[in-house]
């Protein structure tokens, strides 16, 4: 989709405007991480809750563990509340078309925000908890299930930062179709190959191994491209 009144901006403006976007996201993530640290008492406790009452204290393996270990959750959990104005300022640079005051900027920011929420919600609240009760019911008589704390941070914040990008999918979808990099109606064609590299994809970078995570990292991740799909028609559709 070609923007006649907008002219070509040389190669180095390009180059500038992209450092200007790495020097947003690093502030974004800066600032967003030392919340996370500030409070870092009360959500520590939070992502421990899903354990329960039935496995070992978490061990740390080495004396700059925990150091990491609250890095960890810091610039993870950072990452994930930033992603709404990452999305929306790379998408700024890719193509920098003038909005209607701030409604759209404004509006994605709100929809990418809802569905990473609804991505964590569902690592926290559903998938973890099958998980860890498929793993815990493997456990043979006179044993008892033991983490380290790395390990099992390492499986918590995987799934969630996993879901939560999966979750973007309804948003980069939108946004493409309105720029017209995209077109959802060439998706009909492709629906069989793109869900099997969707099964592909979720059985390579699932923090686990097992059939049940895959099973619920892949459904979700097929609904929203869907609707991703659906979604971007009526844009795509509408701007041509």
């Amino acid at each position: 989709m070609s923007q006649p009144n907008q002219p070509h901006k040389p190669f180095w403006e390009h180059i500038a405007d992209l450092r200007k976007l790495l020097y947003v996201v690093v502030g974004l993530l800066l600032v967003t991480a030392s919340t996370i640290h500030y409070f870092r008492a009360d959500i520590i406790p939070f992502l421990l809750k899903p354990l329960g009452e039935t496995t070992a204290p978490l061990q740390f393996l080495s004396p700059l563990e925990p150091l990491f270990f609250i890095l960890k959750i810091d610039f993870v959990g950072g990452f994930i509340i930033s992603l709404p104005f990452i999305i929306i300022g790379i998408y700024q640079f890719l193509r920098p078309t003038p909005w209607r005051r701030f409604a759209m900027p404004l509006v994605t920011i709100l929809a990418s925000s809802l569905l990473a929420f609804v991505g964590a919600a569902y690592a926290y609240y559903v998938v973890v908890p099958i998980v860890l009760g498929f793993m815990n019911s493997l456990i043979l008589p006179g044993t008892v299930a033991g983490f380290t704390a790395m390990g099992f941070m390492n499986f918590l914040l995987g799934t969630g930062f996993m879901l939560v990008l999966i979750f973007q999918i309804p948003t980069v979808t939108v946004l493409g179709s309105i720029a017209g990099i995209i077109n959802p109606y060439g998706f009909s064609g492709y629906r069989r190959n793109t869900y099997l590299g969707i099964f592909v994809a979720t059985a390579i970078i699932t923090p686990t191994t097992d059939v049940i995570t895959l099973f619920l990292v892949s459904l979700p991740a097929i609904i929203v491209t869907e609707v991703g799909v659906t979604i971007g028609k009526l844009f795509y559709q509408k701007d041509k």
